[in-house]
């Protein structure tokens, strides 16, 4: 979680206040429930470049794969 965390920061600097580890910021307000402070989140993390390029290279190795 802590990576997760660092992650959010860096891509927006006020997530830290928005997604804590104890589940607990839909309690304060922002978000409705854990499950939209999850989708909130992983949202961000899609859209920085290291996921973009983790994402390719998983389907590079499917292709591989379905080579042998």
């Amino acid at each position: 979680m802590r990576k997760v965390r660092s992650l959010i920061r860096e891509v927006e600097p006020r997530a830290g206040a928005v997604l804590r580890a104890d589940g607990s910021s839909h309690a304060t307000g922002i978000a409705g429930s854990r499950a939209e402070v999850l989708r909130w989140a992983v949202g961000r993390i899609r859209e920085h470049p290291a996921y973009a390029q983790i994402h390719d290279r998983v389907h590079e190795i499917n292709e591989l794969k379905a080579q042998f």
